[in-house]
């Protein structure tokens, strides 16, 4: 994802072709799904237990009730976090195994965007559309939680 504009933040020679690492087993935290969800939380807990929730839908859902994040904000969140889940799943039927990293060949990339976005996509427009989703997430992540980098 670095030549779209997303840094890596692991050490030099560590870093993943197309997901977040992370060290935890939780796969919509090393996609980065979770993060926002998990940090609003985390943040307003103490003042808002009845923001806590263990499923990330939920939690935008709540979050948005409280009026921590706009309607607007949740709703965009939902749907990317459905994206990216089903992107997900997709590749892991694709390799009969937990992988979070979008393959490197345009015919793989191609055939997983036929399947996320219908028959008549291409590989170029699941890469811009899986990129415009990864910069509204990481747009929101910097106007909510403060210290993110930009």
């Amino acid at each position: 994802l670095e030549r779209h504009g997303f840094p890596s933040v692991a050490a030099k020679g560590f870093q993943a072709p197309g997901v977040v690492v992370s060290y935890t087993s939780d796969p919509d935290i090393q996609s980065s799904k979770k993060f926002l969800a998990q940090g609003l939380q985390l943040i307003h807990a103490h003042a808002r237990p009845d923001v806590l929730t263990g499923n990330t839908l939920e939690a935008l859902d709540r979050l948005q009730r409280a009026g921590l994040v706009s309607e607007s904000q949740a709703n965009e969140l939902a749907d990317d976090y459905a994206f990216l889940r089903r992107v997900e799943h997709l590749l892991q039927l694709f390799e009969d195994r937990q992988v979070h990293a979008v393959p490197e060949s345009r015919e793989e990339r191609l055939a997983l965007a036929r399947r996320v976005l219908g028959a008549d996509s291409t590989a170029e427009h699941f890469i811009e559309e899986l990129t415009a989703r990864l910069r509204r997430i990481h747009a929101a992540y910097t106007r909510a939680l403060p210290g993110v980098e930009k």
